[in-house]
């Protein structure tokens, strides 16, 4: 006879979108992936599986770890560690939302975020909202669409400019510059910290929903 194992559910999930495939690794479209990279390496690179289309991980989150990141004054609330899942989408960014979909049924009643770049915010601003629209970004469409018209997730949004071009296309899609990049990978750090400043401690006590790096 055998015995299968039951899988603890995640207590949060973040999403970070951009589009599969090396020749987009470095592209300003994938900071949301660049984040949940840098996450990966915050928590000690646990274990990568591939499942509801998407490049997953869990691991436990210390909040202590998490006061300690985001220079939290004081404790983060709840007890214990949090078992946090962190996803990849493997979906061009435009359809994105059918692995987040696939991901939040499985996962059900499990809250989560979504890490996205923004042509709309100036290089380096990192924007965190309760919920709201898509703001134009064809990956948080997607999301949106894919669960009916439910908003109501918080997003980070990292800014990565270009809002006043006529042509946002290769802007978004060319690889980065050596310099660029570099910064890029920071700014995706802290929305990598901010994520789990938020699955610790909640939407409301999170700090500043609103700052430039």
């Amino acid at each position: 006879m055998r015995f299968w194992r039951q899988r603890i559910p995640p207590d949060f999930i973040v999403f970070g979108l951009g589009n599969p495939g090396p020749g987009y690794a470095d592209t300003r479209h994938n900071l949301g992936f660049m984040a949940v990279d840098a996450l990966r390496d915050l928590l000690g690179n646990p274990r990568i599986l591939y499942r509801w289309s998407s490049e997953t991980f869990e691991a436990e989150v210390q909040p202590s770890l998490v006061a300690g990141l985001a220079n939290i004054n004081t404790e983060p609330a709840g007890q214990g560690a949090l078992r946090l899942l962190a996803a990849k989408p493997q979906i061009f960014m435009n359809r994105s939302g059918r692995a987040v979909a696939q991901t939040v049924n499985a996962n059900r009643n499990v809250p989560f975020a979504v890490i996205s770049d923004d042509v709309n915010l100036p290089w380096g601003k990192l924007r965190l909202r309760r919920g709201g629209g898509a703001g134009g970004h064809k990956g948080l469409i997607s999301i949106i669409g894919e669960l009916g018209g439910f908003e109501d997730f918080p997003r980070i949004r990292i800014g990565v400019g270009g809002g006043e071009l006529s042509e946002l296309t290769d802007y978004v899609l060319e690889p980065m510059g050596a310099e660029d990049l570099a910064q890029a990978r920071k700014f995706a750090c802290a929305a990598a910290i901010k994520a789990l400043e938020l699955a610790v401690c909640g939407y409301d006590r999170a700090s500043s929903s609103d700052f430039i790096l």
